[in-house]
């Protein structure tokens, strides 16, 4: 068996919950996405696609009214011209990383 590490994050509890129920209804669990996706990043020297991050974080403690106005519409923008990535294109990915971790690709 190959050397494991543990690793600790910090994430939004509700996040969190959230993504272990969705997973557990795919059958699958957080240690075993979080190693696919590192085995991924490890494998292609690469981000998966939806885990880059395009743009600064949006904090709303930070921001004038205007500024989460803008987002909001940037949001309902990318929405109206197709730049987003659909629930089944997600899981489709998800279970390519996963058969790619298992090495069933």
């Amino acid at each position: 068996m190959a050397e494991t590490t543990i690793m600790t994050l910090t994430v939004d509890t509700e996040i969190m919950k959230k993504a272990e129920r969705a997973l557990m209804r795919e059958d699958s669990t957080i240690e075993e996405t979080m190693n696919a996706i590192l085995k991924f990043i490890a494998e292609t020297g690469s981000c998966p696609p939806l885990a880059k991050r395009e743009h600064r974080m949006i904090d709303p403690e930070t921001m004038t009214d205007e500024e989460i106005a803008a987002e909001i519409q940037k949001g309902l923008d990318d929405i109206e011209a197709g730049r987003v990535v659909t629930l089944e294109e997600s899981k489709r990915h998800i279970e390519r990383l996963r058969r790619a971790w298992e090495g069933t690709v």
